[in-house]
């Protein structure tokens, strides 16, 4: 499990919250008779359903930029790494190359 970052702490608190006032508000709904009053409590079941959604749906938006920013830090480190194994290569081949020259005119 990785760590959350500090909006992600906000929002996940926050979704929290917004999960603990439902778990109350359904509590509340069983206990009332009256048709308005569990109305208005529905009413703010539906709010607080709606306000949950969007902050997982804010979550996913956060997991997702992050997700994109480490597969283009990957990709661009393997471009480096690809480029500096390319330079190697061929540092060995000219190295290689210049080592037989050398032999050659030593023998």
């Amino acid at each position: 499990m990785s760590k959350l970052t500090s909006s992600e702490k906000v929002i996940f608190n926050e979704f929290k919250n917004s999960i603990l006032v439902m778990i109350a508000l359904e509590k509340k709904y069983s206990k009332e008779h009256p048709s308005l009053v569990r109305e208005n409590i529905f009413q703010s079941q539906i709010y607080y359903l709606n306000q949950s959604l969007n902050q997982l749906d804010e979550l996913s938006e956060i997991q997702i930029l992050r997700v994109k920013d480490l597969n283009d830090n990957s990709q661009k480190f393997l471009i480096i790494f690809g480029h500096f194994c390319n330079r190697y290569v061929q540092m060995l081949i000219s190295s290689k190359s210049s080592s037989l020259k050398l032999f050659k005119l030593i023998f």
